[in-house]
């Protein structure tokens, strides 16, 4: 079946016939793109004397990933030419084969410790032999040496990486391409897509049928159910087995109802640099997120400078008490600690264990380098399976590889913001921090005993926030394999105080049986694993590290840091007495500027090539990989409906936009193969993407309004003055609600901000999800139609 019948199209090059994307129906998915176009990756300054190709082909298998990408060189020149090339990758991306074919000649990359496999290279070009070098620059970017080319020689290398993909928008998996610099041409590109669940639609973000000149494809694959859990398994070549079990639960009622357990700690600098404007704009944003706070967590503020400062001796519940208190030493905090500590705060922190049921967060605000910062991010390493760290780096004078390092480290994000932006960026962190969670996780096998060994990773098992999720790896050698027809695996925890358990069984006589270079479960097995001690403590110094990490890396063929694949031509003779030219070509595309906010997700567990130490590429550049500027933040969609009926949070704008509703009608019309219908419906484009206007440095009207909100929820009559023109009597003299002065008074706050101020709607969510939900319990505990609370609020706002 075809979809999207487009028109022959010249490429500078050649003629090239566009192919319709293709597909079968049910689970499995083709797309395919023209076989044969070149792609120029990078300003060559030599006249272009080395000309590029390249090819990509992905298989996607429920939320792991792998992607297979062919390079071709070919030396146009009269001289011999060594050529280096940088390729951007997924950040969390596992290079797991790399080969070189050279006049029909597979010459296979051997993994090698890094500082032999430059010995191997040097020593082979020394000898007139062809060598290929491969290496991980850093977590987003792989590096290949080319050496030595002859003239009019082709030689083409492929490698290969995996990733594991996740789900957004509740029901849709992402798979994305980096963008390169293709200056020239376009890229061919096939995926294959199979999913457990019935895929419903499949968007891509290119129009035509192949990816353009500097464009980042992303596929966003939209299936029926989400939530079931998924038990997939691949055979090995020595036969033994890996499994993997996805865990996605449903926990959107939970979040609906703000069943939040979670322990939240501010760790804020007072350090004499924050004196003046940035102390003031901190004090202003943790009004908002202490007032911001759902009723279930608990709750602690450190302040740290050259020692350190904790307003309880431990997390206390959130309540009016001890928020009154709270808010009172906020008023007078002041940057008056002297310098910058940050790694004993820290440590205290860690030390103590979570709530039980709770997950902890932390939100650290700092603008400057602080002592001891490798260790500040090891410790939040070790402890990433329990805390999720959150940073904030204020100003320009901020040491931005330790904010952005212990985010990602520690599962967080990482903003740099300033005076102007703090609410907003904070305030959107906060959004995605505060969610239920699964706590307390761990794996029981059925067949084997506690005391024996099973070889399964993430060893320590993070939490599972609402929306995420966890893939657990499982590695049987051939004798455990005979033994048993099925592998059970249970996931238990806990989901606040109650028990949560979670099986899966896979049937091992449905076990894929892929060819070595096709393998996926077993390098994202090996490139995912959580390094640790024989009794189960993460490793903590880091020659312990780059020894694990290389004993990983070599017993399982997957690249790391400390690792190379090396290939060498025995059969090459290349004369060796001439001039070698130098060529070097990058894929990435180079940032015009640096950019004051950014923000960047961190990992889900450790990975083999994560890299602590900045590249050597320009700042710009290295700033860039470390923290992706987003151009739109997007808001997770409120349910539209509620116990008490559907029209209430539809009055208060939570019904889709009309992009949503268009792609809604999509599906309910054409939503499969079968039905005759598009499955595939393009992206928006760029241009529709908007930024949201950052707030003042001054205290803005959103956040006025939120300042009047009490602990409970409900606003107080104190926020008439920022409702522009509603009166006191409009709200009492209302003849149908009058009398339930909070409750209404609430309501029309609520349909104010989603009428007047929708543009800030980051900085005021947290205060409307919490007053939501006291409006749904005050409403059922007075008898109250809250649909019909909700119209008379919105006819009443607009009025006026």
């Amino acid at each position: 079946m075809s979809v999207n019948d487009s028109p022959k199209r010249k490429s500078r090059d050649s003629s090239v016939s566009r192919k319709m994307w293709r597909f079968t129906t049910g689970t499995n998915i083709k797309l395919k793109l023209p076989q044969t176009i070149s792609m120029c990756l990078g300003n060559i300054t030599s006249q272009n004397l080395t000309q590029v190709s390249s090819s990509i082909r992905a298989a996607i298998q429920d939320l792991t990933a792998r992607v297979t990408v062919t390079q071709q060189f070919h030396n146009t020149s009269k001289e011999n030419q060594e050529i280096t090339y940088l390729y951007s990758l997924p950040d969390l991306a596992t290079i797991s084969s790399f080969h070189a074919d050279v006049d029909g000649r597979i010459v296979k990359g051997i993994i090698t410790p890094k500082k032999k496999a430059e010995e191997k290279y040097n020593d082979a070009l020394a000898s007139g032999r062809n060598a290929f070098l491969s290496q991980q620059v850093s977590a987003g970017q792989f590096k290949c040496n080319v050496g030595s080319l002859s003239p009019d020689k082709k030689v083409k290398l492929v490698f290969t990486y995996v990733m594991e993909l996740s789900f957004t928008d509740t029901n849709t998996i992402v798979f994305t391409l980096p963008k390169h610099n293709h200056t020239l041409h376009e890229v061919p590109f096939e995926v294959s897509i199979f999913t457990t669940s019935p895929v419903q639609k499949v968007d891509r973000s290119i129009s035509s049928n192949i990816i353009p000149p500097d464009h980042e494809l992303t596929l966003k694959i939209t299936v029926k159910d989400a939530f079931g859990p998924v038990g997939l398994a691949e055979i090995q070549p020595s036969g033994g087995v890996v499994a993997a079990f996805q865990y996605h639960p449903d926990m959107r009622e939970d979040e609906d109802d703000e069943q939040v357990n979670s322990e939240v700690i501010f760790l804020i600098d007072c350090s004499g640099s924050m004196s003046g404007t940035p102390i003031r704009s901190v004090n202003s944003t943790m009004s908002l997120l202490l007032r911001g706070l759902p009723p279930t967590c608990h709750f602690n503020v450190f302040d740290f400078g050259s020692g350190h400062r904790q307003l309880f001796s431990s997390s206390r519940p959130y309540n009016k008490e001890n928020f009154n208190l709270a808010m009172s030493k906020n008023e007078n905090r002041s940057a008056d600690m002297g310098g910058t500590e940050l790694y004993q705060p820290l440590e205290m922190i860690l030390k103590s264990k979570p709530l039980e049921g709770m997950s902890r967060q932390i939100f650290l605000l700092t603008d400057g380098e602080v002592d001891r910062s490798e260790e500040c991010i090891r410790l939040a390493e070790r402890d990433s399976h329990l805390t999720r760290i959150f940073t904030f780096g204020i100003g320009s004078g901020v040491d931005r590889n330790l904010v952005t390092q212990i985010a990602k480290k520690s599962n967080g994000r990482c903003e740099m913001i300033n005076s102007s932006n703090m609410e907003e960026a904070v305030m959107r962190q906060m959004n995605h921090a505060l969610k239920p969670a699964l706590t307390e996780l761990r794996m029981e096998w059925a067949g084997w005993k506690p005391s024996e060994k099973i070889s399964s990773s993430p060893y320590h098992l993070p939490p599972i926030f609402s929306g995420d999720q966890l893939i657990v790896y499982l590695h049987l050698e051939q004798s455990d394999v005979q033994k048993v027809k099925n592998i059970e695996g249970t996931l238990r925890g806990k989901s606040g105080r109650k028990d949560f358990s979670q099986k899966i069984v896979i049937d091992l006589s449905t076990a894929s049986k892929p060819s070595e270079e096709d393998l996926i479960l077993t390098s994202l097995q090996s490139g995912r694993s959580y390094l640790h001690s024989a009794e189960g403590a993460l490793l903590d110094t880091n020659s312990d590290i780059t020894a694990a990490v290389e004993k990983i890396s070599l017993s399982t063929g997957v690249l790391s840091k400390q690792t190379s694949f090396i290939a060498v031509d025995d059969q090459s003779n290349v004369v060796s007495d001439q001039v070698t030219q130098v060529v070097e070509i990058s894929s990435e595309v180079l940032m015009e500027e640096c950019y004051e906010e950014e923000d960047c997700d961190g990992d889900m567990g450790f990975s083999l090539h994560d890299d602590d130490e900045p590249t050597s590429l320009r700042q710009c550049i290295e700033e860039a990989e470390e923290c992706e500027v987003e151009e739109k933040y997007e808001m997770k969609k409120e349910s539209q409906t509620s116990k008490g009926g559907g029209s209430f949070w539809k009055s208060f704008g939570f019904s889709a936009s009309a992009e949503e509703e268009q792609e809604s009608m999509d599906i309910e019309q054409k939503p499969v193969a079968s039905s005759g219908g598009p499955l595939l419906q393009p992206l928006p484009s760029s241009s529709t993407i908007s930024s949201s206007s950052a707030p003042s440095s001054s205290l803005s009207s959103p956040s006025k309004i939120i300042s009047c909100q009490s602990v409970e929820g409900h606003f107080e009559a104190t926020v008439l003055p920022h409702l522009g023109g509603i009166q006191l009597e409009d709200i009492k003299g209302h003849a149908g609600f009058g009398s339930h002065f909070e409750l209404f008074l609430t309501a029309v706050v609520l349909a104010y901000l989603e009428a007047k101020m929708q543009e800030s709607k980051t900085v005021w969510s947290l205060a409307q999800r919490k007053a939501k939900n006291w409006m749904k319990r005050e409403a059922a505990t007075r008898g109250l139609d809250l649909n019909a609370v909700a119209e008379e609020a919105q006819k009443l706002v607009s009025r006026k």
